[in-house]
């Protein structure tokens, strides 16, 4: 990690919260394998999970593990361009990549593959495998033009569900009721709802369109139990699911991209940087200028991960939260401790 100094930082404009923050660039210069970052995932073993456009970086604040698909290993990743990691337990990670996606056994550091077979004309595209999981930690996956499955692990296979709307889905994400919610291609908001059930989940109901948004989403964000969206003028929307209260706020400078939390503060990435802003939306600064965020991820000691496009990983800790540092003697075999 390469330490940006702060004094260069307000020579940048930056804003006067910087200060309160230690803040580290890591970079494809630092042993990346790639300096655009799409996703971030902290797992339970505290380790991080970087997802770039040429690999999976594993790190464990001393040095990177990359993976790539290998011609000759058919445990090796299925692709290069990682769009989603989810872990599904301590012992194995999902991994969404542009060709399949994959199941990580972290023990052994081999991955299986699914759906490697589906991609064909219609298929070439970004995000064409999509992954989510429920409180019960079951994984679900959308294949683009085909249907969404869910992950049935006692027969190590995905088995479809049955919806009766044909609707291309750009993005989907449970709630903490297990309601899934799905973004369509054209930008419409919609919600599945389950029968109790174990492993084997049936349709309760027909999908239902959100009709407490009145507006187009641009973009749409689930924290705290909350919806965030942002319609084309840039305005940010808050809903409130269990309330159901909808509060609009002024508009927002850029695209929101990606947003994460701590207890006092939203972390907001666009393609001009990361925003701090209170819990209200009501006061916000620019905290990093300059950087394109792709991804964002809260880890532990509030520490917050960024993901950018072309400028690698950025990490910014509060005041006097000290990275914990482990030597090759408490370490152990590489991969089995913390950041």
């Amino acid at each position: 990690m390469r330490t940006v100094l702060l004094l260069i930082l307000l020579f940048l404009s930056i804003s006067s919260d910087a200060q309160n923050y230690d803040i580290d660039q890591m970079t494809n210069e630092d042993g990346l394998s790639n300096s655009s970052i799409t996703t971030l995932l902290q797992s339970s073993n505290g380790l991080m999970w970087f997802g770039t456009w040429d690999g999976l970086n594993m790190y464990n604040s001393r040095e990177v593990k990359i993976f790539k698909p290998s011609p000759t290993d058919k445990t090796s990743i299925s692709n290069n361009i990682i769009r989603d990691i989810i872990e599904e337990s301590p012992h194995y990670l999902w991994i969404a990549t542009d060709f399949g996606i994959n199941r990580l056994n972290v023990e052994n550091m081999t991955f299986e593959h699914f759906f490697v077979n589906r991609r064909n004309g219609n298929s070439i595209v970004e995000n064409s495998y999509l992954i989510a999981k429920n409180t019960k930690n079951q994984l679900f996956a959308y294949v683009y033009r085909d249907k969404i499955y869910y992950y049935d692990k006692d027969k190590n296979e995905f088995k479809p569900l049955t919806i009766d709307q044909d609707v291309i889905i750009k993005k989907m994400f449970f709630d903490k009721n297990d309601r899934l919610w799905i973004v369509t291609d054209e930008n419409v908001l919609m919600k599945i709802e389950f029968n109790v059930y174990d492993r084997t989940p049936e349709i309760r109901t027909t999908v239902s369109h959100f009709d407490a948004f009145p507006e187009s989403i641009q973009s749409v964000f689930y924290i705290e139990d909350k919806l965030v969206f942002q319609n084309a003028g840039h305005n940010v929307f808050v809903f409130d699911i269990e309330t159901r209260s909808l509060k609009k706020y002024p508009a927002f400078s850029g695209t929101i991209k990606a947003i994460t939390s701590t207890e006092h503060h939203y972390f907001l990435g666009t393609e001009e940087g990361l925003y701090i802003s209170d819990k209200n939306l009501t006061n916000s600064s620019l905290l990093i200028p300059k950087i394109s965020v792709l991804s964002l991820c809260k880890g532990t000691q509030d520490i917050i991960w960024i993901g950018t496009d072309m400028q690698g990983v950025w990490r910014i800790s509060p005041p006097k939260k000290q990275f914990q540092k482990f030597s090759k003697d408490t370490m152990g075999n590489f991969g089995e401790n913390a950041v």
